[in-house]
């Protein structure tokens, strides 16, 4: 089973939050098949994400640098989808159609057409984001799943 992990997501691997426990234990159900993939901005997300975690005062940036060492190592394992020009043209297309109806950003809409154009040549079986807003207009292109609002039956 393929899964495209937005940020939202990702983070929730290294970081013990609302919805870690919830995607971990979705990932251990298709652990047998299961692919990772992710957008190659994902990383810089990360680094971002953590870093203001740093500034805000609620990690220690020691605690950073060791997930960044652990995301590194990881990524030998992970599926990641390079955001190469036709991505861009693809999220380009996504934001002049989404855009003007709904509140689509830049980096979202990398993420999306980095997992529309992966779609074609590797299926993805769900689209996990923790941004619901990003997830609505996900749903028009694959199943999604939210670990910080679903719970597993």
């Amino acid at each position: 089973m393929n899964v495209f992990v937005d940020t939202s997501a990702f983070v929730k691997l290294y970081h013990h939050e609302a919805g870690t426990e919830t995607l971990f234990n979705f990932l251990y159900r298709h652990s047998e098949d299961l692919i990772l993939s992710i957008a190659d901005i994902t990383v810089i997300e990360l680094h971002s994400a953590f870093l203001r975690r740093v500034r805000m005062g609620e990690i220690a940036v020691q605690i950073a640098q060791s997930v960044f060492t652990a995301v590194d190592k990881d990524l030998k394992f992970i599926n990641s989808i390079e955001l190469d020009t036709p991505a861009k043209q693809m999220a380009r297309k996504l934001l002049d159609e989404v855009a003007p109806t709904k509140n689509l950003r830049t980096l979202d809409a990398l993420q999306l057409a980095a997992a529309i154009l992966e779609n074609h040549i590797l299926p993805i079986d769900y689209f996990v984001s923790a941004d619901g807003r990003l997830l609505d207009i996900a749903a028009e292109y694959f199943d999604t799943f939210n670990p910080a609002k679903e719970s597993l039956v």
